[in-house]
Parts: structure tokens; sequence; C-alpha cells
């Protein structure tokens, strides 16, 4: 979808696999732009979830934000 969209992709190969959060830093660092989204495969953001987090990092001055993925509620 990115390279349809004309956006640069580039893959890495990083080995041996160390667990999530050794292999997330190692991404952190492979990084050239100036924010970075680490997203699991399995999780859907709401439409304007990208930029309240980016308003969070301008407004509360911080390095890192997160948020809590929406859960849905079935109702019978």
């Amino acid at each position: 979808m990115l390279r349809v969209q004309d956006r640069a992709v580039r893959f890495v190969r990083h080995l041996p696999l160390r667990g999530l959060a050794e292999h997330r830093a190692f991404l952190l660092g492979e990084a050239s732009a100036p924010y970075v989204l680490f997203l699991d495969d399995d999780v859907w953001l709401e439409p304007n979830a990208v930029g309240r987090l980016r308003e969070a990092i301008g407004e509360l001055e911080h390095g890192f934000v997160g948020a809590a993925v929406p859960r849905l509620v079935l109702r019978r």
C-alpha cells in the first residue's frame, strides 16, 4: 500500500531475535524521520489517532506517547 502511494519503503533484517522491546529499539535506531509509529499488525487505529498522538507529543514536549487500544463492546 505504501509503495502504491509513492512512499519510501525500506525492509531491514535484524537477527538474532531478542524480543519485542529490543527489536523496536533497533528499528528506532534505524529511523531517519522525526517521528516513529510502532503499530502491531493486529491493531486498528481510529481515523484521528495519529494526529492526536502527534499533538500530544507537541503539547507535552515529551519524546514518547502511547494510546490504549480501543475495545469493541457488543451488546445483545
